[in-house]
C-alpha cells in the first residue's frame, strides 16, 4: 500500500510539473515564455559555438502568441508527450528494466539473507546487513560516476546488453535466500558482497547511461519534456519492481 501511494504521488508530481512548464509557463505567461526562450537560445548557442548574449527579450515578448483555446493547448501538450515517449522508447525501456530488476531483489531479498554456518557475521546479523546496504550505496555511486566516461565506449544502442544481463542476477539473489548452500557465490560472505556490488554498479551505470541517452533521441525543443518523461518511467520501474519483489517471496515461508 505504501508503494502504491508513493508511486501515485510521484506520478502526479511529474504530470503537474509538465503541465506547469508547457501549459502555464511556456504558453500562458509571456514573461516566463521569454525567459525560457532565452535559456533555450543560450543553450543552443553553447552547443553550436554561437554567442547568445544579444538575444532580444523584447522581441520574444512581442512575437509570442498565446493560443485562444485552452483545449488546444492541452491536446497539443498530450500529443507532444506521446511523441516524446515514442522517440525515447528504447532508452525508456532500459531505465524501466534497470529499476525493475533492482527493486525486485533490493532491499527485500538482500535483507532476508542469513549468514552461513562459516560466516564471520554469524553472530552479527545486523552488521552483515548494514555492510550489504553500504556496499550497494557505494557501488551505485561508483557506477553513476563512471557513466560519463563509459558513455564514450558504450554506444546508446548497446546499453540494452547490460540491462538484459542484469536479469540473470534475480535468480542468483533468490538462490541466496532459499538455497545458499548450493553455491559459494550465493552463500558466502564474499560472494554475496560481490553480487550486491554487481547489482549496484550496473544499476548506477545503466540507469545513468539510459537517462543521458534518452533525451538525445529528441529534437532540442522536446528534450526538457523528454527528461521529465524518463523520470516518470524511472518511477514506474521502481513501482513495478517493488510489486515484483512480493512475488519473489512466494513459497519462502512455506519451505
Amino acid at each position: 500500500m505504501v508503494a502504491v501511494v508513493l508511486f501515485v504521488e510521484c506520478l502526479v508530481c511529474t504530470i503537474a510539473s509538465i503541465w506547469v512548464y508547457f501549459v502555464y509557463l511556456q504558453r500562458r505567461n509571456a514573461q516566463a515564455s521569454a525567459v525560457i526562450a532565452s535559456l533555450e537560445a543560450q543553450r543552443k548557442g553553447r552547443h553550436q559555438g554561437e554567442n547568445a548574449r544579444g538575444f532580444n527579450m523584447e522581441h520574444v515578448l512581442e512575437a509570442g502568441t498565446l493560443p485562444a483555446n485552452g483545449s488546444e493547448v492541452s491536446e497539443s501538450t498530450w500529443r507532444r508527450g506521446a511523441v516524446v515517449l515514442r522517440e525515447t522508447a528504447p532508452q525508456a525501456v532500459n531505465v524501466f528494466s534497470v529499476f525493475l530488476v533492482t527493486m525486485s531483489v533490493f532491499p527485500g531479498v538482500v535483507l532476508s539473507w542469513q549468514p552461513g554456518s562459516g560466516s564471520a557475521f554469524l553472530a552479527k546479523v545486523l552488521l552483515f546487513r548494514t555492510l550489504l546496504l553500504g556496499a550497494f550505496q557505494l557501488f551505485d555511486v561508483i557506477g553513476r560516476s563512471a557513466a560519463q566516461g563509459c558513455s564514450r565506449c558504450i554506444a546508446p544502442r548497446r546499453i540494452w546488453v547490460i540491462v538484459l544481463l542484469r536479469f540473470a542476477l534475480v535468480p542468483l539473489f533468490m538462490l541466496g535466500q532459499r538455497k545458499p548452500e548450493l553455491s559459494v557465490l550465493c552463500g558466502s560472505d564474499g560472494g554475496r558482497l560481490l553480487l550486491v556490488a554487481a547489482l549496484a554498479f550496473t544499476n548506477g551505470l545503466a540507469a545513468s547511461l539510459s537517462m543521458m541517452a534518452g533525451p538525445l533521441l529528441c529534437p532540442d525543443a522536446r528534450r526538457e519534456v523528454a527528461g521529465m518523461a524518463m523520470s516518470c518511467v524511472m518511477v514506474t520501474g521502481i513501482f513495478a519492481g517493488s510489486l515484483l519483489a512480493l512475488l519473489t517471496q512466494l513459497g519462502v515461508h512455506a519451505s
